[in-house]
């Protein structure tokens, strides 16, 4: 591929600062990947992701050791992953059971599905105290089992601040979308658990909020710049915004704050049709806080991909906050509730856009 023959920061009026032709490609997050622990290594039973899970796993011992076809072996996996949201830890541990703990559904050994409804339980720390969330997300163990599998069977879980956990799988080289479920935190924990201090999440400012639509092309908008390997143009929106698009064929770039924020929204790679005909705007009291657009834009091997970039906009400030698989299940509907429930607490050019349902975009930064 050739770069473009456009210095793009010039043809944007300075707004946009690229990183050259090297485009980096995302696959599904590697640093997303929820780590097996083996339940037969000495004093694994005192790691927090296991002690979770201590009345399940002494139950499980003990039907196994009056049981001499199964005495000794152990009781399963375990899958964990840690998070940190300022001074809160967020502790999520899977355990995939041998017996009927996990639901295995259909699966067989002609079935196209090998993962199961495993149990999961979230540990939020905060203060010196802690509660637990509880519920159930597919879990594979295929890797586990057959090395061969290794790189194409993976637990996913990836940390909302403020609101959750996305759980999926990566099942025989393949994004399961049937299995992508939000745990969230403010969900009640078990009887068996008090609840003790925990981070107060910030709720969303109070107002309701609606969606409202622009067009990126059209009689709304204005040409700005137009040669034969670069058009610029602008177009309206809510709240008295204008939003901006770039294209040189190759690489596209969409802004929707500031021109001087040259490192928050970042360029991509052009797929088709570059962008949706549509912005939808989420808005409170008149003025909006994100927007969700879809973007036509290419894989880690150059396949045509669609994602849902989410935008926060504040004042003359904009970054992106999310990245949405358009194909997943309910995307349109994540991207709204990633922008009503994260928007006001995001910190851009510090947090990390949140990603879910394996979206496959190609950034021209580093991000």
């Amino acid at each position: 591929m050739k770069c473009p023959s456009m210095n793009l920061k010039l043809a944007f009026a300075a707004a946009i600062t690229f990183m050259g032709c090297s485009v980096p490609a995302y696959a599904q997050n590697a640093e997303d990947v929820m780590h097996p622990l083996d339940l037969s290594e000495p004093g694994i039973y005192s790691n927090p992701a296991v002690e979770m899970w201590k009345d399940l796993l002494d139950k499980a011992n003990a039907e196994r050791k009056g049981n001499p076809a199964t005495s000794g072996l152990v009781p399963g996996y375990v899958f964990a992953k840690e998070f940190k949201d300022g001074d809160t830890t967020v502790l999520a541990s899977v355990y995939r059971a041998w017996d009927m703990v996990c639901d295995n559904g259909p699966n067989s050994s002609t079935s196209a599905v090998d993962w199961g409804t495993c149990p999961v339980r979230v540990k939020i720390t905060h203060g010196g105290g802690s509660r637990i969330v509880e519920d159930t997300v597919c879990t594979t163990i295929t890797a586990l089992v057959d090395a061969s599998n290794g790189l194409n069977d993976k637990n996913y879980a990836a940390f909302i601040p403020k609101v959750g956990i996305q759980f999926n799988v990566a099942s025989k080289g393949r994004y399961a979308k049937e299995c992508t479920k939000l745990v969230r935190l403010d969900k009640a924990g078990p009887a068996a658990v008090k609840p003790d201090k925990v981070a107060e999440a910030s709720p969303p400012p109070s107002g309701a909020v609606t969606a409202v639509y622009s067009d990126t092309q059209g009689r709304t908008c204005k040409q700005i710049a137009s040669e034969s390997e670069f058009s610029h143009w602008s177009c309206s929106a809510p709240g008295g915004r204008r939003a901006q698009f770039m294209d040189t064929g190759l690489i596209a770039a969409v802004r929707f704050g500031d021109s001087t924020n040259t490192e928050l929204e970042p360029g991509f790679q052009v797929s088709g049709d570059m962008i949706g005909k549509k912005i939808e705007w989420r808005v409170r009291d008149g003025k909006p806080f994100a927007g969700i657009l879809r973007h036509f834009t290419r894989d880690a091997d150059d396949n045509p991909s669609q994602v849902l970039v989410v935008t926060k906009v504040n004042g003359r400030e904009a970054c992106h906050i999310g990245y949405i698989n358009a194909r997943s299940k309910n995307a349109n509907q994540q991207a709204a509730e990633i922008a009503d429930n994260t928007a006001h607490t995001f910190k851009c050019g510090t947090d990390r856009p949140v990603r879910i349902g394996n979206p496959q975009i190609r950034l021209e930064s580093g991000e």
